[in-house]
């Protein structure tokens, strides 16, 4: 449908209850768009100062999506390049898409028809929302289908790790090309504060302008780089103009004064981080005595100095608050549920006692908070204007005390202006943006206006600026070399580009790890691990991203300095020590069947991995590497709270309980524990999980878990390994990312309705993305087709559970077993009385039954991207798919519809010359490295959401 842009007000208006400003109303109606006969596009630079609004480039993208402009995508990807705690653009992201989910109901409201709009693209609502921050992305609800108006807030490592085919958090190699599918076309990519970023920014903009048309054929839309900035290296396309100036609200922000004081400490060498900590700590403690009410901030460079400084502030536990990137994503919406409405801008300040906040880097970027008073570590130019529009942020206060503490070694500087003493986490840049501001700063003691206008006069051109900002480097070049061996998947290849190159312009960076808590791996007993944790696979909001580096070290028993320099709270800092690698294990993790027990040096960057509480090193305000208490485990809780599948694992239960007051609780999980086990006396799994729900004293999380599992009639106990767990029906699907074959349902399924189901779904989709009608067609084809080599007779008899009478009584061919995916061993044995081959590929035998059928062929316009289709919609054949040793072959045949298909298993298509991998290449020629895995996305996403369907019992019988 098509809509007039010049609603935008009353648009904007009904999103956020106020006008919007001067610049958003031109970027929308001149930019994006602007009258007939004039292109619409994003400018690639656009300038705009902190408290200006910027999170409204997320309103701008969507609205310009609905009024059909052809700059805007599906995808609205808002990248940061830090670790951020106070996730403005998010908080604003879910509140639109909420808001255009309640306009579609009613077409009386404004939004109506943008509603509508972007509900006609295909997708399920109008708008969904993720964050990927770091941790186990495993919530992929914004993938569900490629056709979805999505915002996806991220980070550089989240978002390139995923466009190089090499995706972070918890995914394995099998669905890296479905997440550079859906980054790589479609999508609109807008990166905040791009100045911090730019190995990234080159990268991605190579990528838009060239490297996505390196094909014989385009498919789908292209991919689109905005940069924004509120210190630009670079002369921006788009800047506040003379109308900005005169609006009120933005004058008041933009003319706020910021005086603060420069402090110098002396210390040598070995005390200098310490004398850091201990002037900072006073002068917070200072300010706090002299206010009434209000908020202090405290803003460090590094994590242990941060911790440090909240340790040391003599205020009660309730009055102060820390806040670093380093947190379990669950322990840190609980924390700032309490607390962000005492410094959020615009909020009321309604305690009757001044209140501090201790942070990193992670306050920077992102975060609409508000401080009445600031106290900060020096650091780059750059840095330093991000933490002071945290500082009065909305110009409502007559004065806001601010200070700025450095020690003499690291501003000292040589004759150069090079420092004598390069800063571990900002180099050389500290001490050159110090003696610049000093050389500002009036009176005694030293002080200096930071607030916008009155510093913006003062600030430098070209490459002086860029040397009181912090240091970047340039990308390496990415080459077609580098993208040939990054899409190559199926196997990935060894050696491999080290994509840290092109995101942080270094092969010494230091990516995030995620780590995982769990109570129920025994320090003794490590080959339980694998099947214990998959009972409740790794969540999102239970992770915590920690720095490789730091990591080794931790397991080293290096860690025991809470004073040891880190790189900062950034993402892609400096690596640091990594002697101490070996140490206790840790169990590295993908899903089940890719997964290992390793020492810490075998753990590489981007990983997750999963630790026994008892190893310590995490606290409620997040990592702590010298903490030796056990940690809570966190995942039963992440996963109702987060929509997951139902579990209850009854030893996490118990350790809940053993610091509840009251019986009561305590024997409903008996008695559960009972039922599980299968003693005959055992009541009800209904009856003891009600009386767990009815339990006061019990975490709201833990009640509410109870009560839907006492609801749910078809909840079952799965027994893994010595331990017991409660698992529900309800939830979201098993994660796509896992591609696991094993494929449960609660009820078995017939193979002919799942391919048709996959089918219908497939065309849709391609049909919904704009693809033209013979490629509609193939993909639809290619999910008819996809499964029917599940119909090999030993792979039957392990969807029956490893029974062989029930299989051969069966009228069709299953293509989903009734068995629970979070019971390995239960599936293991299923396997191994089928005698179906270790590590064999159903989709493998579907391209064998295929390959030779001319019938099928004729129906194809495109034979090879069809015959790739259905041997790659589980990751593999890209190059190649797994070599399987299939002593006893058997021959498979089927009727599917129509065909009458038939063919050994023994059909050697893992041997290079199969054909498989040459057909590889000619598509990805065809297509571009990011046209083909976009065309796969598309099946294999369908494939998803029918599955899904299944899983919920929603799938309509064909």
């Amino acid at each position: 449908m098509k809509l007039d842009p010049s609603r935008f007000d009353d648009w904007f208006r009904a999103l956020n209850s106020c006008d919007p400003f001067p610049w958003q109303r031109r970027l929308f109606l001149e930019w994006l768009c602007p009258p007939e006969g004039v292109e619409a596009r994003w400018p690639k630079l656009i300038r705009l100062p902190t408290a200006t609004g910027k999170t409204a480039l997320i309103d701008l993208a969507v609205l310009g999506l609905a009024t059909g402009s052809p700059c805007c995508r599906r995808r609205m990807v808002f990248v940061v390049d830090r670790r951020i705690v106070v996730d403005e653009a998010a908080l604003r992201a879910h509140a639109i898409a909420n808001r255009l989910l309640n306009a579609l109901r009613s077409n009386q409201d404004p939004l109506h028809d943008v509603a509508q709009s972007l509900s006609s693209l295909g997708g399920d609502q109008p708008l969904v929302v993720a964050s990927l921050r770091g941790g186990i992305q495993r919530d992929d609800g914004w993938a569900r289908s490629p056709a979805q108006a999505a915002v996806v807030l991220s980070t550089v490592d989240q978002v390139g790790s995923r466009l190089l085919f090499r995706a972070y958090g918890g995914h394995g190699p099998r669905s890296w090309p479905i997440h550079a599918g859906l980054f790589g076309r479609d999508a609109l990519i807008i990166i905040d504060e791009a100045h911090c970023a730019v190995p990234f920014c080159e990268t991605v903009q190579v990528i838009a302008d060239r490297w996505q048309g390196f094909a014989e054929l385009t498919v789908g839309t292209g991919l689109t780089v905005v940069r924004t900035s509120a210190t630009p290296a670079d002369e921006a396309d788009f800047n506040l103009e003379s109308e900005d100036q005169t609006n009120q609200i933005l004058r008041r922000r933009l003319g706020a004064s910021k005086a603060a004081e420069l402090v110098v400490v002396d210390a040598n060498q070995e005390t200098h981080r310490r004398r850091l900590v201990q002037e900072i700590a006073g002068r917070a403690e200072a300010l706090l005595s002299s206010m009434t009410r209000g908020v202090v901030g405290v803003v460090v460079n590094r994590v242990a100095d941060a911790r440090a400084i909240f340790e040391q502030v003599g205020v009660p536990a309730e009055r102060k608050l820390l806040l670093t990137g380093r947190v379990r994503g669950w322990e840190r919406d609980s924390l700032l549920q309490d607390w962000l409405p005492r410094f959020r801008a615009g909020s009321r300040r309604e305690s009757d006692v001044p209140l501090m906040v201790v942070a990193t880097q992670c306050i920077e970027v992102g975060a609409n908070v508000d401080f009445d008073a600031l106290v900060t570590e020096a650091a780059p130019l750059d840095a330093l204007r991000q933490r002071f529009g945290r500082l009065n942020r909305l110009g409502e206060r007559a004065t806001a005390p601010a200070v700025i503490v450095a020690t003499r070694r690291q501003v000292e500087a040589e004759p150069d202006g090079r420092a004598k003493s390069p800063d571990a986490v900002y180099g050389h840049s500290l001490s050159r943006a110090w003696a610049w501001l000093w050389a500002r700063a009036k009176g005694e003691p030293r002080t200096v206006d930071v607030g916008i206008d009155a510093l913006e006069p003062l600030l430098p051109e070209g490459e002086e600026m860029s040397s009181l900002c912090q240091e970047v480097r340039g990308a390496y070049p990415l080459l077609p070399a580098h993208l040939d061996l990054l899409a190559q998947t199926s196997p990935p290849p060894d050696p491999e580009p080290e994509i840290s190159a092109f995101l942080h312009g270094t092969t010494k960076s230091s990516p995030d790890v995620t780590v995982i808590w769990r109570c129920d791996l025994p320090e003794d007993d490590w080959h339980v691990w694998i099947d214990r944790v998959a009972v409740q696979p790794p969540l999102t909001g239970e992770g915590c991203p920690v720095p490789i580096w730091e990591f080794r070290r931790w397991l080293g028993g290096g860690c025991e300095d809470s004073t040891a320099e880190d790189g900062g709270d950034v993402e892609g800092a400096a690596s640091g020590d990594e002697a101490a690698a070996a140490g206790r294990r840790v169990l590295w993790w993908r899903c089940a069947s890719d997964a290992a027990v390793v020492q810490p040096a075998d753990v590489t960057p981007g990983s997750t991995v999963v630790v026994p509480c008892t190893y310590g090193g995490c606290d409620r305000f997040g990592w702590n590497p010298t903490s030796v208490e056990a940690v809570s485990d966190i995942a039963d809780a992440v996963a109702y709270e987060g929509g997951g599948r139902l579990v209850m694992r009854l030893d996490a239960l118990s350790k809940v309980l053993s610091s509840v007051d009251g019986a009561e609780p305590k024997e409903a999980a008996d008695d559960l524990k009972k039922w599980a086990a299968g003693e005959e006396d055992a009541p009800t799994p209904a009856d003891a999980l009600s009386r767990l729900s009815r339990a006061a004293n019990l975490p709201g999380w833990l009640r509410g878990l109870a009560s839907a599992l006492a609801s749910d009639r078809r909840c079952r106990a799965v027994e893994t390994r010595g331990i017991y767990a409660v698992v529900g029906r309800r939830g979201s699907s098993e994660d796509f990312s896992t591609g696991e074959d094993e494929s449960s349902l609660s009820e078995p399924l017939p193979l002919s309705d799942h391919s048709a189901g996959v089918r219908d779904y497939a065309g849709r989709f391609a049909k919904a993305v704009g693809l033209t009608e013979p490629m509609v067609s193939d993909i639809a084809l290619a999910g008819w087709l996809h499964d029917v080599g599940k119909a090999d007779p030993r792979f039957q008899v392990w969807l029956h559970g490893g029974d062989e009478v029930s299989a051969a009584l069966a009228d069709v061919p299953l293509a989903k077993s009734g068995q629970t995916a979070r019971n390995c061993p239960a599936i293991r044995r299923a396997r191994e009385r089928a005698h179906y081959p270790l590590g064999g590929r159903h989709e493998v035998q579907s391209l064998a039954l295929i390959a030779d059928q001319e019938y099928i062929r004729q129906q194809a316009h495109d034979w090879d991207l069809v015959q790739h289709l259905v041997a790659s919609h589980h990751g593999f054949a890209r190059p190649f798919v797994p070599v399987v040793s299939d002593p006893e072959p058997v021959t498979v045949a089927v009727t599917h519809g129509a065909l009458r298909l038939s063919q050994r298993s023994d059909h050697s298509l893992h041997r290079m010359d199969s054909g498989i991998a040459e057909r590889y290449w000619r598509l990805v020629r065809r297509y571009g490295w990011w046209g083909l895995a976009w065309l796969e996305a598309i099946l294999r996403l369908a494939d998803h959401r029918r599955s899904e369907d299944e899983e919920r019992g929603e799938a309509k019988r064909v």
